[in-house]
């Protein structure tokens, strides 16, 4: 899947911004895809490795985007979502949800978190 694999721009390892006090938080919603806007998926674990699982959805349930697939990642990361589909078109504007999944390469800690993010035109 492009876009979604370790290295390529939606995957590189950034800055976590100080003030993020949540494990796994996201940040740019609303954005305006179509003018160059992302919604950033981050999370900051004390240590280890972990597989992650990230994807966007529909209100109604429907898959819009895979940003991660059981990806490993180290303990502090952050996927971009640039608004578009698996097809490579943007969304409509709108309500999606991005549904979270962790677990640490040992298998010991499982999260399972959901955000309700929004497109603007």
């Amino acid at each position: 899947e492009a876009g979604a694999t370790p290295g390529d721009a939606n995957s590189s390892p950034i800055q976590i911004p100080q003030e993020q006090s949540q494990p796994v938080a996201v940040y740019g919603s609303p954005c305006k895809a179509r003018d160059g806007e992302h919604i950033f998926v981050a999370w900051q674990f004390p240590d280890g490795d972990y597989h992650v699982t990230c994807k966007v959805f529909t209100r109604s349930g429907s898959l819009v985007r895979v940003l991660a697939n059981n990806t490993l990642f180290s303990n502090t990361g952050m996927l971009t979502w640039d608004g578009l589909g698996q097809s490579g078109g943007y969304v409509s504007r709108g309500l999606y949800y991005i549904k979270w999944e962790s677990r640490r390469s040992d298998g010991s800690k499982v999260m399972h978190r959901l955000f309700s993010v929004a497109v603007r035109d």
